[in-house]
């Protein structure tokens, strides 16, 4: 991501400080097989308290902001990207080449609302890529992109002005004393729990030294709402990362990429663990925790619950990462006392026909002091898939490469891996982004959607792949899905459309039968090709060309009670100078799915 700092900084001090307690041993039999080439290993874990570090109302807060900037308060420049680094590998030429489905206009019955832009978004930061965050409730929906977060109303009207995460989270409780520091928070996810009737917001930071420019620590957010309003009060807790744990590599660490999930018991945050200093990835922590017990706590009638974390340890021969959580839509049952994952199952490599499911067993233990969970996971046959390719733009206006002397550049596709992952009507819900094409030929980028029946026998998670197809379009490219469904497996996928006849434009497919079906509808046309500082060499430098513009890095997509979805593309866009004021960059959207 692309981050924020400048003018405005502050000094932080030291508040708190965080204790870690004993090892658990997160128990599975060593060597069981399951269906899919799985097993069972036992994993050690740390068992820790969340530190608790203050609690504050969320509308106040952000009138305070709002003040404050109005008042010609803290407003930051962009930095050059400290973390970034060139993706490995290129796209193979065994790439699956499904046909193409029409692009359309949408459909009536469908009305949405603009969402945050990820600039002019009135808050002190504007950082690449506006990663987004979405979750519905309560008749509310929230709404993150990296850097900030707001809520409305499900008619689209803003209950509260735009809030900076600095400002939510507040500085973390543990920097040194006497040294500018700047804390940057980022990677925003969100979760309205449907039992609990509570609200968490989850993100990571870290800490930049502004005299040497190193990044010297790290943090792990998780707020939790004091009532079921989403504008109200909440508490705050925080984990400290930078040291990792005895499995990780080159710390000081951070947690990149949070996502989360939940089942009766527990609340679940999965990580992919990075070193500070080059980005190096130490594969995927995952961290489990009582959630009535954080409601609890947030509300001040218990103490803060005991914290499980653990390395998610090997899959396909390689540290496992991306193992994305599962999300229970309203009115949906939730797994019997287990959580289920779904990662990628191969090395880093340019074709894949592999994931993995995973469980993690025997939750209702997190309402103990000593859990005592087991994790398995087993590796399942999909469709072929393969690292997606740069997405070439339509030329267009763009003042900001103009004015370097530089070309419209192509977007950054992303990564080929499993992304939000939704349980309903006892499956998984996912898709993954793949290049398609004819062999030889040119390639973009298209969509692999897999519904995935799990299977548990005790102490072994397994599966099969019930249902996958492809989602692809004539010469543009769909970037970035995200599928959502409700407790009758009924919704959308949404995504990015983009290429080199499409200005990137929020669109979306219908989910109805069990399966991702076109055309693509269109729900909100870009009208000017994506034209910011991660594009051009003079910000950048060479990662502008290896990597290309920071179109993203996901999407959301929730579901509510009442079977309508709710599918905002990403349509991730840090407008600046090249679009024009109001251009929306990501929008929340109601698709009537009854």
């Amino acid at each position: 991501m692309r981050i924020a700092s400048g003018a405005g900084r502050r000094l932080l001090v030291v508040v708190g400080a965080m204790t870690l307690a004993a090892t658990a041993l997160l128990q599975a039999p060593a060597g069981a097989q399951a269906q899919g080439a799985g097993r069972s290993v036992e994993v050690a874990g740390t068992l820790t308290r969340l530190t608790p570090i203050g609690s504050g109302n969320l509308r106040a807060i952000a009138n305070r902001g709002r003040a404050a900037r109005h008042a010609g308060g803290d407003r930051r420049g962009v930095i050059a990207d400290l973390l970034g680094v060139g993706l490995p590998g290129g796209t193979a030429e065994a790439t699956p080449n499904p046909g193409s489905v029409p692009v359309v206009a949408s459909t009536p019955g469908l009305r949405g609302f603009a969402g945050l832009r990820a600039a002019d978004n009135g808050t002190e930061s504007n950082p690449e890529p506006p990663d987004q965050a979405l979750c519905v409730g309560n008749g509310q929906v929230m709404e993150g992109v990296n850097a900030a977060l707001t809520v409305y109303s499900t008619n689209g009207t803003q209950q509260i002005p735009v809030v900076s995460l600095n400002d939510f989270f507040g500085p973390p409780p543990d920097i040194p004393g006497g040294q500018l520091i700047v804390s940057i928070v980022f990677d925003p996810s969100c979760q309205f729990d449907q039992q609990v009737r509570r609200w968490f917001v989850v993100a990571t930071e870290f800490d930049l030294d502004l005299q040497s420019g190193t990044l010297t620590g790290s943090h792990l957010f998780l707020a939790v709402s004091k009532t079921a309003d989403a504008t109200g009060d909440y508490a705050v807790f925080v984990v400290n990362t930078t040291a990792g744990d005895p499995t990780d590599q080159g710390c000081p660490c951070f947690d990149d990429f949070p996502t989360i999930g939940a089942d009766a018991h527990g609340f679940f945050v999965t990580t992919n663990r990075k070193t500070l200093s080059t980005g190096q990835g130490n594969g995927a922590q995952l961290y489990a925790v009582a959630k009535r017990g954080l409601a609890a706590a947030a509300a001040g009638t218990g103490p803060p619950p005991v914290l499980v974390s653990f390395d998610a340890g090997s899959v396909g021969g390689a540290p496992a990462a991306a193992v994305h959580p599962a999300i229970t839509p309203p009115g949906g049952a939730f797994p019997p006392n287990r959580q289920y994952f779904l990662s990628m199952a191969n090395a880093a490599s340019t074709a894949h026909h592999r994931i993995a499911v995973w469980a993690l067993s025997n939750t209702s233990s997190l309402d103990s002091a000593h859990p005592r969970l087991r994790l398995s996971h087993a590796v399942l046959e999909t469709l072929p898939y393969a690292r997606p390719p740069k997405t070439v733009q339509k030329p267009g206006p763009h003042p900001l490469g103009r004015s370097v002397g530089e070309p419209v550049r192509p977007l950054d596709s992303g990564l080929e891996i499993p992304r939000q992952v939704t349980f309903a009507a006892g499956r998984l819900w996912t898709s993954i982004d793949t290049a398609v094409g004819p062999q030889g030929g040119p390639k973009r980028t298209g969509v692999l959607w897999l519904v995935v029946t799990p299977t548990f026998d005790d102490r072994q998670v397994g599966g099969r792949v019930s249902r996958q197809g492809y989602l692809a379009v004539a010469t543009n490219s769909l970037l970035y899905s995200a599928v959502a469904v409700n407790a009758r497996g009924v919704g959308a996928m949404v995504l990015s459309l983009a290429g080199p006849t499409t200005f990137p434009s929020a669109a979306y497919a219908q989910i109805r039968g069990g399966r991702v079906s076109g055309p693509v509808r269109v729900m909100a046309r870009g009208v000017r090709p994506y034209d910011a500082e991660s594009c051009y060499r003079a910000f950048v430098g060479d990662e502008a060309l290896a990597r290309g513009c920071r179109w993203g890095d996901y999407s959301a997509a929730r579901a509510d009670r009442a079977g309508s979805g709710w599918p905002p593309s990403t349509f991730p866009i840090s407008p600046g100078p090249g679009w024009p004021t109001g251009a929306p960059s990501s929008a929340g959207w109601r698709a009537i799915t009854s």
